[in-house]
């Protein structure tokens, strides 16, 4: 194997989180109303294509060869989200949020739908460097 043409390091894809042939859209809305309380309204978009990091290109392709993104069939994820930070004492903060899901094409699969409903909470606190 080449190692120019290595993107994996045992199991896990090498870059960036999503993985290949993806790509992601993030937009996150904060309002602070007080010192101690802040809230979130946020959405996301992530798409993967079918295309397959294990699959080498061919060592007979043209040098020219294009590479299509987000090829065959889309697997889309919609993240509608809700959240609020609540700051307790100092440092210390509660986080919790709601986000609707709309999952299509699940495992690149024509008309393999889920929605769903998730409820997150954490317990936070900053580490003063």
């Amino acid at each position: 194997m080449n190692p120019v043409n290595v993107y994996k390091h045992f199991t896990t894809p090498i870059g960036h989180q999503i993985g290949s042939d993806a790509d992601n859209l993030w937009l996150e809305l904060r309002h602070r109303w007080t010192d101690r309380l802040e809230t979130v309204f946020g959405y996301e978009l992530e798409r993967h294509g079918s295309g397959n990091i294990n699959k080498e290109h061919p060592a007979d392709a043209p040098k020219d060869d294009v590479w299509t993104p987000l090829s065959g069939i889309t697997q889309s994820e919609h993240r509608l989200s809700v959240g609020a930070n609540w700051v307790v004492i100092g440092k210390y903060s509660l986080y919790a949020e709601w986000a609707r899901v709309w999952r299509r094409n699940l495992g690149n699969r024509w008309d393999v739908y889920e929605d769903a409903n998730e409820i997150e909470a954490k317990f936070l606190t900053r580490i003063p460097w």
